[in-house]
């Protein structure tokens, strides 16, 4: 009989199993770790934007177009880890994968690669058409709602993980790579340098440990 008290997880064939699993993993481990190049290479603006990321707008454009197919990964492999599980706290997980997925892959698209974007041919322009510009990429940097959607982005990113957390608590996963999982939204938060690093490491460390150091036994029958 299937306990009350757990989670309850729809079950799957061998076959099926075996079949999405390097799929699966591929996804699990190449988002984070593709993340974490992005984000300790992410250049640096400063208070001009445009001055300051012009030399290596051509590097803004790649590392964020990195970044948006690596989050984009992510969010499909939490989905992926809270495929199977029904109740409110893995409904909740999937729903705040949906939000982190469309609030922040499009704040990241454009204020990232569509800026990027707008800096590199800027360059090539006069002088005089280089200010108006500067004047739009500063726009892009500091418009509050583009900020707002990128913060109820990481919100939904922190949701995902919080609720997924609890899902695999209650099917009986260890209590570290949990801790770990929810830490990883500082990556999102912080989005470059080294503790936007250490976050997408510890998302690595969480679904290693899950994957390879937890037997799953949570497929209760129905």
């Amino acid at each position: 009989m299937s306990a009350p008290s757990k989670t309850k997880r729809i079950g799957k064939t061998g076959n099926q199993q075996e079949s999405s699993g390097v799929v699966r993993r591929l996804v699990l481990f190449g988002g984070p770790v593709g993340a974490a190049v992005a984000m300790w290479f992410h250049p640096h603006a400063g208070h001009d934007v445009y001055a300051s990321l012009s030399a290596v707008a051509d590097t803004f454009v790649v590392i964020h177009v990195l970044l948006f197919a690596s989050l984009a990964t992510i969010a499909m492999g939490l989905y992926f880890l809270s495929s199977g599980y029904r109740g409110l706290s893995a409904t909740l997980a999937r729903a705040g994968t949906g939000v982190f997925g469309f609030f922040y892959l499009g704040y990241v698209a454009i204020v990232g690669v569509a800026k990027g974007l707008l800096i590199r041919e800027g360059r090539t322009l006069p002088a005089e058409q280089q200010a108006g510009v500067a004047e739009a990429v500063q726009y892009l940097h500091t418009e509050p709602l583009l900020f707002a959607a990128g913060v109820i982005g990481a919100v939904g990113y922190l949701v995902a993980v919080g609720a997924l957390a609890v899902v695999l608590y209650r099917a009986d996963a260890p209590r570290v790579p949990l801790a770990l999982l929810v830490a990883s939204s500082v990556a999102i938060g912080a989005h470059h340098g080294p503790l936007a690093v250490a976050g997408m490491g510890s998302f690595v460390v969480a679904v290693g440990w899950l994957e390879f150091g937890w037997s799953r036994a949570t497929d209760w029958p129905e």
